[in-house]
């Protein structure tokens, strides 16, 4: 539990209009490294996940991309996303918690609009694994399935230590009626 409100808090904190004002500031003060010049990279980074059309709670992720540069501005991308805690729901007498867990492959092109920003496009294939649990009967149901995604980010590339560091958020839609937003730091290697 002590885990799921630190989450819930950070992706409080990490608001949209946060996470621009700090890009903007690393953006600021890095000198100049390009995003295309990043041949393979990995990332970590914590999320929340929407979904509209039930009573559920939004639900607090964690994840990892791996990534490899196909050409100049095409990257391929493998992606895990992690439930860990939120997806509270009652509809009437019903109570429980609904968990999404995704893995995803995408293709991923990055546009240069300045040294150190980029604007991301993915699109690709997400496998999903749900679970609903029912907390008055202990039932619990699984559904899993893959379907088509995409998703939108924007990112900045800053030295750290002569070392080129990504930070990205990004919105991804893994359904017409689930949201993933995200914040993470690349390593690139």
């Amino acid at each position: 539990m002590c885990l799921g409100k630190f989450m819930n808090r950070l992706s409080n904190f990490f608001s949209p209009r946060c996470c621009v004002c700090i890009l903007f500031v690393f953006g600021l003060s890095s000198e100049s490294v390009f995003a295309e010049h990043i041949r393979a990279y990995s990332l970590a980074r914590v999320g929340s996940l929407n979904v509209s059309g039930n009573n559920a709670n939004e639900q607090q992720t964690v994840g990892a991309v791996v990534g490899w540069r196909v050409n100049f501005s095409f990257y391929v991308e493998g992606e895990l996303n992690y439930y860990v805690s939120g997806g509270d729901y009652q509809d009437g007498v019903e109570k429980g918690v609904t968990q999404i867990s995704t893995l995803g492959l995408y293709g991923a092109y990055r546009y240069v609009l300045d040294p150190n920003y980029y604007l991301k496009l993915k699109a690709g294939l997400v496998y999903e694994d749900i679970i609903r649990q029912d907390l008055n009967s202990q039932n619990e149901s699984s559904t899993n399935g893959s379907s088509g995604s995409g998703g939108l980010g924007l990112g900045i590339v800053f030295n750290v230590n002569k070392n080129p560091v990504m930070i990205e958020i990004e919105a991804t839609m893994i359904e017409e009626n689930i949201m993933l937003y995200t914040i993470g730091m690349t390593n690139p290697f």
